[in-house]
Formats: C-alpha cells, structure tokens, sequence
C-alpha cells in the first residue's frame, strides 16, 4: 500500500521512472512539428513560372518523374506557387538532373502574388538561401526560417542564379515541406490579378 501511495504521489507531481526521475513532459499540440510534402495542395491551375521553355514546364517539378523544368532565355526563373489551402512551411527541398544547371542563389517571398524580374530591387525577400552543387543533386531538405512562414497562401521562388553559370536552369523536383493551418483559409477562390505577367529582365 505505502508503495502504491508513493506512485501516485510521483504521478501527481510529474515524476516517473527509478528513483523518481522526471518524466519526459510532453509537448503542446502547437509545437508540434510535421514535416509533410505539400506537392498535393498547389493549386496548378493558377500557378505559373516566368523564364520557362515551352517544352519544360513548372508543373513538371511537382510530381518525381524524370520531367523537369528548364529556363528559357537565360539562367533565371521566376516560379510562383499557390496553395488551395494556407499552410506553416518549415523546409524547402529542389533537385536538379544536372548539378551545374541546378539553382544556387535563390530568395523566397511569401504572399506576393504579382511579382516579375523588376520586383526583387524593390520588393524584400522573406529568405535568401545560396545552395550548393550537392544539395541540389541529392535533393536535400533545406530549413526554411519557420516563423517568417506561418501563413503562407502562396510563395514565389526567383531563381538568380546556378551552380555552374549555365545559360539555363534545370529544377527535377521542388518540394516545401510542413503542414496545413488548422481553420485557414480556402484558397480555392483564389484569381491572380494579372495573367501573363511581363517578363521584364534587369
């Protein structure tokens, strides 16, 4: 009886295991962190890339076929990405056929919808990221700056440059990861203002 009432007396103030040692506490649902491929939620329908060859398109990034997306006129890319659902994004992952012609400088904007190649002088990243040559070859996951990403409907990618200063830029496969917001917005109304946007290189 004693030793039972020692239990519950640890039970009571948070203590389990030999010898009273604390118990793990458990964390908050909100801290908890997924780390989920949202590939499934872009809404292709209103997404578009500037700088694209017209046999190489956006949309071939977001499946893990051997299809990719290949600049056009030179090595930038404009890429934007909208979600049917708002979402928190904890890391990104891009992967490349070739490692020279895979991204290497690239800036991250969330929730800016109407942007072209003018809008990085004047609009400020949410993040810049400067890959190298075996991230983007073995298509490793990148940390994104979790609170600067909380409730994104959208993000843009401007690829600036590659790792070998190839004439073109080669994306296999883009991948963000993390999770739904819970109760967020329907993003299934959502118009892009514009339709093709000018493609205006500096």
């Amino acid at each position: 009886k004693k030793k039972k009432r020692m239990q519950g007396l640890q039970a009571a103030l948070g203590l389990g295991g030999e010898g009273g040692a604390p118990a793990a506490p458990a964390k908050p649902a909100g801290q908890l962190t997924q780390n989920v491929d949202l590939s499934d939620i872009v809404d292709k329908n209103q997404g578009q890339c500037l700088n694209q060859s017209k046999e190489h398109v956006w949309t071939n990034i977001l499946d893990s076929s051997s299809s990719y997306l290949e600049s056009d006129c030179d090595e930038q890319l404009m890429i934007f990405v909208p979600f049917r659902n708002a979402v928190k994004l904890n890391s990104m992952s891009i992967k490349t056929t070739k490692g020279s012609n895979g991204p290497k400088a690239i800036r991250l904007y969330v929730n800016n919808e109407n942007m072209d190649f003018s809008s990085p002088d004047n609009v400020p990243d949410t993040q810049s990221l400067t890959l190298k040559a075996s991230d983007v070859e073995s298509g490793a996951v990148v940390p994104l700056k979790f609170v600067k990403f909380q409730n994104v409907s959208s993000i843009t990618v401007f690829v600036e440059s590659n790792q070998g200063g190839e004439e073109t830029t080669i994306i296999q496969q883009l991948k963000f990861l993390g999770s739904e917001v819970s109760g967020g917005s329907n993003m299934k109304g959502f118009k892009r203002v514009a339709g093709e946007k000018g493609e205006v290189h500096g």
